[in-house]
């Protein structure tokens, strides 16, 4: 039972298309990711001014100040930049811990998300199947991974690739939108199926 209304641009954008499932999600990225983010522009500023106290030379709090006028202009770019990467990266943390995730709307062919006025049509075929599904008794959220991605470089080990995912947070019945997802990927599935 869903108590919002859909978005005119939406409505208008779905026509006369039946509808599987719609409902509103709570946020646009999983809560592990954008704590992850903020976690990560903390350490380039912390590093940074790790760096400014602890430079070679400073004994007492007056040395800092010292330290700092006699950096090259050089030394200061390089110190401003990475102060600079991360206050973005923690601005880019803080926007996706307000960020909502819009309204979906499953149909038999697609998914279509409606954010900020914007609309995104995927079509089941473009979904591999891999569904991670979390739940806290009736609501929850989805993850729905899809044939496009990207490939990772990693230290250690070799590149990987990394699929782009949908994500559906904080939504109600969130079994049986999973249950239809599943159904509608494996209906439009691309691949032949063995004999």
């Amino acid at each position: 039972m869903q108590n919002y209304t859909l978005p005119q641009g939406l409505i208008i954008s779905l026509g006369t298309e039946s509808q599987d499932f719609s409902v509103k999600a709570g946020r646009a990225q999983p809560l592990k990711k954008t704590i992850s983010t903020i976690f990560s522009g903390i350490v380039f500023i912390a590093f940074s001014l790790y760096g400014l106290v602890f430079m070679p030379g400073s004994g007492s709090d007056g040395e800092v100040l010292k330290n700092l006028s006699s950096l090259s202009l050089s030394s200061l770019l390089f110190l401003g930049t990475f102060i600079s990467v991360g206050l973005f990266i923690l601005f880019i943390g803080i926007s996706m811990l307000f960020k909502k995730g819009g309204y979906f709307v499953g149909t038999p062919t697609r998914l279509v998300q409606f954010q900020k006025g914007s609309i995104k049509s995927i079509d089941w075929e473009q979904f591999t199947g891999n569904i991670e599904l979390k739940s806290n008794g009736q609501s929850g959220s989805l993850l729905l991974e899809l044939r496009t991605g990207k490939k990772v470089s990693r230290k250690r080990d070799k590149n990987e690739y990394v699929p782009d995912v949908v994500y559906i947070s904080n939504i109600q019945n969130v079994y049986e939108v999973e249950k239809i997802c599943r159904q509608r990927i494996k209906e439009n599935d691309p691949t032949p199926r063995a004999s």
